[in-house]
Parts: structure tokens; sequence; C-alpha cells
């Protein structure tokens, strides 16, 4: 059997600069989590990193509420996130699963 070493070190370098192109890309995309309608948004782009909380003046006397809140829509922003991210990692590698690779 024989290897082209030459094609596969292109590929290699060909997927090293789609996973820098999607990490780029990560950093650009926002997804927002909505919880209590709308009264609790938190914003995050595609590496997890919070970029915003918004919470309805309405909510500020129940402490509680607030965070049972705040929670629900930080996980529903990070699920969002997280497809979005599997979805561009799909798309890099044409729908193969790697082995040790994010999503």
């Amino acid at each position: 059997m024989n290897f082209d070493f030459s094609s596969i070190s292109k590929a290699a370098e060909r997927f090293k600069a789609g996973m820098e192109s999607m990490h780029e890309q990560a950093n650009k995309t926002l997804v927002t989590g909505e919880s209590g309608g709308g009264l609790v948004k938190v914003t995050m782009n595609g590496t997890f990193t919070v970029q915003s909380i918004e919470i309805d003046d309405s909510l500020l006397s129940d402490k509680t509420i607030l965070q049972d809140l705040i929670v629900a829509a930080f996980n529903k922003a990070h699920d969002k996130a997280e497809k979005s991210m599997q979805e561009q990692m799909s798309s890099l590698t044409g729908g193969l699963s790697i082995p040790g690779m994010p999503f």
C-alpha cells in the first residue's frame, strides 16, 4: 500500500486552516437563550463565552426566581451554541466523527 504523504500533508493543512476558520467564526457567532417568556436573555458566542445578560426590571424583587431564570436562559444559549458548533464541525469533517475532536 502506497501513501502519498504530500496529499496527506496538504489535507492536514486544509483541515488545520478549516479549524482555525471555524474558531474565528465561533467567536463571531452569537446565540441567545431566553427564559421566563423573554424576561431573561443570555447571549453567548460559539466558544461559550457569555456576551451579555438582560434581565427585565420586574424580576429584580424575587432573587430565587431570577436565579432560576438565569440558569435556564444560560443552558438554552449553551445548547444553541453547541448545536451551531456541531453543525460547523460536521461540515468541516464531511460528517465524520473524529475521536478527540470537540463536538
